[in-house]
Order: C-alpha cells, then structure tokens, then sequence
C-alpha cells in the first residue's frame, strides 16, 4: 500500500469498513462499491504492541 492509502479488508455487510465508510452500493450488482473517501488517522493511545488500554487483544 502506497504511502497516503489507507487499505481495510472487508467482506460482510456489517464489516467495520462498511459501518465507517458511505453506504453507496453499485446499482447493478447492489453491493458495496469501491470505498474511495476520505479518512483521517490518528494515533491510538495504549502502548503500541497490539493490546488495548483494557489489556484486550487489538
């Protein structure tokens, strides 16, 4: 992934990609289109090494 792209898998219709992103569907097919929109990422907080602040697995 290119620097500047930010890539999530998804699959399910209730999948986080498409709770967090427009609900376009293609007209056609009447699934999920492609999701090109705009997105602002900010660090989370906890220690970095795949754990919640919780202790939960991230």
């Amino acid at each position: 992934v290119e620097p500047g792209i930010v890539f999530m898998t998804f699959h399910f219709a209730e999948a986080a990609a498409n709770l967090l992103t427009n609900p376009a569907l293609d007209p056609v097919a009447k699934i999920p289109e492609y999701k090109v929109c705009a997105v602002r990422v900010q660090r989370a907080n906890g220690n970095g090494h795949g754990t919640s602040s919780s202790g939960g697995v991230v």
